[in-house]
């Protein structure tokens, strides 16, 4: 984790939050757009980090994972990673656990962690929600029979 030259200026989005971390400060993040958002849910429903599915085996795996979902929406105003995303073919387990050794260095704590895993997955979720809700609105389907004309 390297300090910023200048300071990430937050804009007043919804595709950005803050989450307060004691002692810690303000974390900035902005949130994937939604095609990269469902990427990562999708991502992380296969491996079982949420909603409750069975395929983390071993904490390193739900650190790789968070180290994941943290690094892609990083959007500290101070301080950015330097660890650099390696495409979605990329090694991305390798990604999440450099990113987590980089807030390791750094004093972050488990809790800390988890703190941010949490505000990272609660946001991207809730962006997806509003998504899947657009979707259950709109019809993308062929006409119905009485719908079509001759």
């Amino acid at each position: 984790m390297t300090p910023r030259a200048k300071a990430l200026t937050i804009p007043d989005s919804d595709r950005y939050w803050t989450l307060e971390l004691p002692e810690k400060g303000e974390h900035h993040f902005r949130n994937l757009t939604y095609g990269k958002a469902a990427k990562l849910v999708k991502m992380l429903k296969n491996s079982g980090l949420v909603n409750g599915g069975m395929g983390i085996e071993s904490i390193g795996d739900l650190l790789d994972l968070a180290g994941i979902a943290i690094g892609l929406t990083w959007w500290h105003r101070a301080y950015k990673l330097e660890t650099p995303f390696p495409g979605w073919a990329g090694d991305l387990e390798e990604y999440g656990d450099e990113v987590i050794g980089e807030l390791q260095d750094q004093g972050y704590t488990f809790k800390d962690v988890l703190a941010l895993v949490n505000s990272v997955l609660t946001n991207t979720q809730n962006l997806l929600a509003d998504q899947a809700e657009a979707d259950a609105q709109a019809d993308f389907t062929s006409p119905k029979e009485e719908q079509q004309t001759s």
